[in-house]
Protein backbone atom coordinates (compact mmCIF):
# COMPACT_ATOMS: atom_id res chain seq x y z
CA UNK A 1 0.00 0.00 0.00
CA UNK A 2 1.42 3.41 -0.99
CA UNK A 3 2.29 5.96 1.71
CA UNK A 4 2.91 9.66 2.08
CA UNK A 5 6.36 10.05 3.65
CA UNK A 6 5.94 11.87 6.07
CA UNK A 7 2.20 11.52 5.81
CA UNK A 8 -1.00 13.27 6.33
CA UNK A 9 -4.04 15.05 5.04
CA UNK A 10 -6.02 13.73 7.98
CA UNK A 11 -9.40 12.86 6.70
CA UNK A 12 -9.23 12.36 3.05
CA UNK A 13 -10.42 7.80 0.36
CA UNK A 14 -12.54 6.07 -2.22
CA UNK A 15 -11.83 6.47 -5.92
CA UNK A 16 -14.56 8.02 -8.08
CA UNK A 17 -15.51 6.78 -11.52
CA UNK A 18 -15.17 9.47 -14.15
CA UNK A 19 -18.04 10.10 -16.55
CA UNK A 20 -17.64 11.41 -20.05
CA UNK A 21 -13.84 11.45 -20.10
CA UNK A 22 -13.66 11.14 -23.85
CA UNK A 23 -15.73 14.23 -24.58
CA UNK A 24 -13.85 17.54 -24.88
CA UNK A 25 -14.70 20.16 -22.27
CA UNK A 26 -15.73 23.68 -23.37
CA UNK A 27 -12.60 25.45 -24.55
CA UNK A 28 -10.54 22.27 -24.66
CA UNK A 29 -8.03 22.04 -27.50
CA UNK A 30 -8.24 18.83 -29.47
CA UNK A 31 -4.98 17.40 -30.72
CA UNK A 32 -4.82 15.93 -34.21
CA UNK A 33 -4.96 12.37 -32.95
CA UNK A 34 -4.25 10.11 -29.97
CA UNK A 35 -0.53 10.27 -30.65
CA UNK A 36 -0.38 14.06 -30.87
CA UNK A 37 1.96 15.94 -28.57
CA UNK A 38 0.99 16.02 -24.90
CA UNK A 39 3.05 19.14 -24.24
CA UNK A 40 1.70 22.57 -23.40
CA UNK A 41 -0.45 23.76 -20.52
CA UNK A 42 -2.94 21.39 -18.91
CA UNK A 43 -5.80 22.44 -16.61
CA UNK A 44 -7.64 20.38 -14.04
CA UNK A 45 -11.20 19.51 -15.07
CA UNK A 46 -12.82 19.96 -11.67
CA UNK A 47 -16.15 18.29 -12.42
CA UNK A 48 -14.35 15.16 -13.67
CA UNK A 49 -11.94 14.95 -10.74
CA UNK A 50 -12.24 13.71 -7.17
CA UNK A 51 -10.21 13.61 -3.97
CA UNK A 52 -11.89 11.42 -1.36
CA UNK A 53 -11.16 10.18 2.13
CA UNK A 54 -12.47 7.74 4.72
CA UNK A 55 -12.73 8.48 8.43
CA UNK A 56 -13.10 5.65 10.92
CA UNK A 57 -14.78 6.33 14.25
CA UNK A 58 -15.45 4.08 17.21
CA UNK A 59 -12.96 1.56 15.85
CA UNK A 60 -15.15 0.11 13.09
CA UNK A 61 -17.52 2.72 11.61
CA UNK A 62 -16.10 3.96 8.29
CA UNK A 63 -17.56 6.92 6.39
CA UNK A 64 -16.60 8.27 2.96
CA UNK A 65 -16.12 12.02 2.44
CA UNK A 66 -14.61 14.31 -0.20
CA UNK A 67 -13.73 17.89 -1.06
CA UNK A 68 -16.30 19.57 -3.31
CA UNK A 69 -13.84 22.01 -4.89
CA UNK A 70 -10.48 21.38 -6.54
CA UNK A 71 -8.32 23.41 -8.90
CA UNK A 72 -4.92 23.07 -10.48
CA UNK A 73 -2.99 22.31 -13.60
CA UNK A 74 0.29 21.33 -15.20
CA UNK A 75 2.63 23.99 -16.61
CA UNK A 76 4.67 23.46 -19.80
CA UNK A 77 7.72 22.61 -17.66
CA UNK A 78 5.80 19.73 -16.02
CA UNK A 79 5.13 21.42 -12.67
CA UNK A 80 1.77 20.14 -11.44
CA UNK A 81 -0.27 21.84 -8.72
CA UNK A 82 -3.45 20.82 -6.94
CA UNK A 83 -5.29 23.29 -4.71
CA UNK A 84 -7.76 21.87 -2.18
CA UNK A 85 -10.03 24.52 -0.56
CA UNK A 86 -10.58 23.00 2.87
CA UNK A 87 -13.84 24.90 3.39
CA UNK A 88 -15.29 22.63 0.69
CA UNK A 89 -15.04 19.49 2.85
CA UNK A 90 -18.22 17.47 2.36
CA UNK A 91 -19.19 14.74 4.83
CA UNK A 92 -22.92 14.70 4.15
CA UNK A 93 -23.68 16.25 7.56
CA UNK A 94 -23.59 20.09 7.74
CA UNK A 95 -22.69 20.30 11.44
CA UNK A 96 -19.80 17.88 10.90
CA UNK A 97 -18.60 19.91 7.92
CA UNK A 98 -18.56 23.02 10.12
CA UNK A 99 -16.68 21.26 12.92
CA UNK A 100 -14.02 19.96 10.55
CA UNK A 101 -13.56 23.42 9.08
CA UNK A 102 -13.28 25.12 12.49
CA UNK A 103 -11.57 22.60 14.73
CA UNK A 104 -9.63 20.25 12.45
CA UNK A 105 -8.45 22.23 9.42
CA UNK A 106 -8.78 25.69 11.06
CA UNK A 107 -9.65 27.16 7.69
CA UNK A 108 -9.65 30.73 9.01
CA UNK A 109 -5.85 30.40 9.31
CA UNK A 110 -5.18 27.67 6.76
CA UNK A 111 -7.79 27.92 3.99
CA UNK A 112 -6.28 25.45 1.53
CA UNK A 113 -3.98 22.49 1.11
CA UNK A 114 -1.62 22.39 -1.86
CA UNK A 115 0.11 19.50 -3.59
CA UNK A 116 2.98 20.13 -6.00
CA UNK A 117 4.67 17.49 -8.14
CA UNK A 118 6.35 16.93 -11.51
CA UNK A 119 4.54 15.20 -14.39
CA UNK A 120 6.31 14.75 -17.73
CA UNK A 121 3.39 14.81 -20.16
CA UNK A 122 5.77 14.24 -23.08
CA UNK A 123 5.94 10.61 -22.00
CA UNK A 124 2.32 10.22 -23.14
CA UNK A 125 2.89 11.25 -26.76
CA UNK A 126 2.67 7.70 -28.06
CA UNK A 127 -0.34 6.63 -25.99
CA UNK A 128 -3.55 5.82 -27.84
CA UNK A 129 -6.86 6.71 -26.23
CA UNK A 130 -7.50 4.14 -23.51
CA UNK A 131 -3.83 3.28 -23.03
CA UNK A 132 -2.16 3.89 -19.69
CA UNK A 133 1.20 4.12 -17.96
CA UNK A 134 2.15 3.25 -14.41
CA UNK A 135 4.48 5.83 -12.87
CA UNK A 136 5.99 6.86 -9.51
CA UNK A 137 4.95 10.30 -8.33
CA UNK A 138 6.93 12.43 -5.87
CA UNK A 139 6.20 15.94 -4.67
CA UNK A 140 5.27 18.02 -1.64
CA UNK A 141 2.11 18.51 0.41
CA UNK A 142 1.48 21.80 2.23
CA UNK A 143 -1.24 21.55 4.88
CA UNK A 144 -2.00 23.35 8.14
CA UNK A 145 1.24 25.32 7.95
CA UNK A 146 3.45 22.27 7.38
CA UNK A 147 5.12 21.16 4.14
CA UNK A 148 6.33 17.58 3.76
CA UNK A 149 7.47 15.35 0.88
CA UNK A 150 5.03 12.86 -0.60
CA UNK A 151 5.45 9.81 -2.79
CA UNK A 152 3.08 7.31 -4.32
CA UNK A 153 2.39 5.47 -7.58
CA UNK A 154 -0.20 6.53 -10.13
CA UNK A 155 -1.85 5.29 -13.30
CA UNK A 156 -1.87 7.83 -16.13
CA UNK A 157 -4.57 7.13 -18.72
CA UNK A 158 -5.01 8.77 -22.12
CA UNK A 159 -8.75 9.39 -21.80
CA UNK A 160 -9.14 11.41 -24.98
CA UNK A 161 -7.15 13.22 -27.69
CA UNK A 162 -6.39 16.03 -25.25
CA UNK A 163 -7.37 14.49 -21.91
CA UNK A 164 -5.25 12.64 -19.39
CA UNK A 165 -6.41 11.06 -16.12
CA UNK A 166 -4.00 10.67 -13.20
CA UNK A 167 -5.26 8.25 -10.52
CA UNK A 168 -3.79 6.75 -7.37
CA UNK A 169 -3.17 3.03 -7.78
CA UNK A 170 -3.69 2.21 -4.09
CA UNK A 171 -5.08 4.11 -1.11
CA UNK A 172 -2.49 6.39 0.46
CA UNK A 173 -2.39 5.96 4.24
CA UNK A 174 -1.89 9.30 5.97
CA UNK A 175 -1.59 10.30 9.63
CA UNK A 176 -3.06 13.44 11.20
CA UNK A 177 -0.25 14.14 13.65
CA UNK A 178 2.39 14.87 11.00
CA UNK A 179 0.60 18.07 10.00
CA UNK A 180 -0.37 19.14 13.51
CA UNK A 181 -3.95 17.94 13.22
CA UNK A 182 -3.90 15.67 16.29
CA UNK A 183 -5.47 18.25 18.62
CA UNK A 184 -8.23 18.85 16.09
CA UNK A 185 -9.01 15.14 15.96
CA UNK A 186 -9.27 15.08 19.77
CA UNK A 187 -11.63 18.06 19.67
CA UNK A 188 -13.85 16.34 17.12
CA UNK A 189 -13.99 13.28 19.37
CA UNK A 190 -15.15 15.38 22.32
CA UNK A 191 -17.78 17.24 20.32
CA UNK A 192 -19.20 14.01 18.88
CA UNK A 193 -18.86 12.09 22.17
CA UNK A 194 -16.72 9.42 20.51
CA UNK A 195 -14.23 7.03 22.07
CA UNK A 196 -11.94 7.18 19.06
CA UNK A 197 -11.32 8.59 15.59
CA UNK A 198 -8.59 6.77 13.71
CA UNK A 199 -5.64 9.06 12.95
CA UNK A 200 -4.43 6.93 10.01
CA UNK A 201 -6.67 7.68 7.06
CA UNK A 202 -6.77 6.24 3.49
CA UNK A 203 -6.83 8.77 0.66
CA UNK A 204 -7.52 8.28 -3.04
CA UNK A 205 -7.71 10.63 -6.01
CA UNK A 206 -8.62 10.60 -9.67
CA UNK A 207 -7.76 13.81 -11.51
CA UNK A 208 -8.57 14.73 -15.11
CA UNK A 209 -6.42 17.24 -17.01
CA UNK A 210 -7.33 18.85 -20.33
CA UNK A 211 -4.85 20.56 -22.69
CA UNK A 212 -5.57 24.27 -23.09
CA UNK A 213 -4.44 26.96 -25.57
Amino acid sequence: MARLRPAALAVLASVLVLAGCNRPAPGEVLAEGPGASAGGTWSLVADASRLSFVSVKGGDVAEVHHFAKLSGGVAPDGTATLEIPLDSVETGIPVRNARMREFLFETGRFPAARVTARIDFRRFDGLAVGDQLRLPLAGELSLHGVTAPIETEVSVIRAGPSRVVVASRDPIIVNAATFGLGDGVLQLMKLANLDSITADVPVTFQLTFARRP
